[in-house]
């Protein structure tokens, strides 16, 4: 495993090369981009934009850590400062450095596995952590769950080659922010990491359509975990919301009572709430029940 990366560069924005020669408006797997407009409500917030296409495709490779990255940005009015994070090299890479080529973009840093993803997320604080979804060490749901707890002012989309439905809802359970497929525009991504640093999800159409198979068998569309919080706590929080004592959410988790007590505890701190009757009527204005 390679060491998570930091990268500075005196010059702030100037466009960075990368070993397979890419260069704006590329697609990241391919000529296919993303296409829709459709939308999705009911607690989740989440949108999906329309897409273009480019005829210069990025495939797969071996992976390890590097990319493009800039000094000086925290702080910078309008500027989205950006972790990309995933194990194949050639596309991390390449995401970076076609990212650096747009304006108000700059990538800080790179990662080639879920720990380094924390690691850095939690030094360098990114506004927008772009996730890959299977990796060593750590996979992106579970490092997602870690981002959002250490660092919850980052947020991160999930940008992957799967569609799974598993991958959908424990990525949304997780707190994911969004999630996108590999193959739309790199014109669309940047679109994508600006509208989620405005606080906007982001979902590709394919997603949005299983989302709504979900919905249409009968079964709880996945809300983004509330931020800061990680699934277990959710967990809780939902029992919060039924009125379960802390004995009873001990039983229904298989836990103890005094880490129901320690999760309480991380719940009305993290969402800013006095008591657990607060937590509860939170979670039920929520839909978490």
């Amino acid at each position: 495993m390679t060491n998570p990366t930091d990268h500075s560069s005196p010059t702030g924005h100037a466009s960075p090369t990368s070993d397979a020669g890419m260069t704006s408006g590329a697609s990241l797997t391919g000529g296919a981009g993303m296409t829709g407009g459709a939308g999705m409500t009911g607690g989740a917030g989440m949108t999906s934009g329309a897409g273009m296409t480019s005829d210069v495709s990025l495939t797969g490779g071996a992976g390890s850590s590097g990319g493009a990255g800039s000094s000086g940005d925290r702080g910078v009015v309008g500027l989205t400062r950006v972790l990309v994070v995933d194990d194949q090299r050639l596309v991390r890479e390449g995401v970076a450095s076609l990212l650096e080529l747009e304006d108000g973009i700059s990538v800080i840093g790179t990662a080639a596995d879920g720990r380094e993803a924390v690691a850095l997320a939690v030094r360098l604080r990114p506004d927008v952590v772009l996730m890959d979804v299977r990796m060593p060490a750590s996979d992106g749901v579970e490092a997602t769950a870690a981002v959002r707890r250490q660092a919850p002012d980052s947020r991160v989309v999930m940008l992957t080659t799967f569609d799974d439905e598993d991958y959908v809802v424990r990525a949304l359970r997780a707190g994911a922010n969004g999630y996108l497929l590999k193959d739309l525009p790199a014109a669309e991504l940047a679109r994508a990491v600006r509208m989620a640093h405005a606080g906007v999800d982001q979902f590709d159409p394919a997603v949005t359509a299983r989302l709504l198979a979900v919905a249409d068998r009968g079964g709880p569309l996945p809300s983004p975990a509330p931020d800061g919080l990680t699934a277990r706590e959710v967990d809780v929080l939902r029992c919060l919301a039924r009125g379960a004592t802390n004995r009873e959410i001990a039983a229904a988790l298989v836990v103890s009572e005094g880490t129901v007590k320690n999760h309480v505890s991380n719940i009305l701190s993290r969402l800013g709430l006095r008591d657990r009757t607060q937590a509860a009527l939170y979670a039920r204005d929520r839909g978490l029940t």
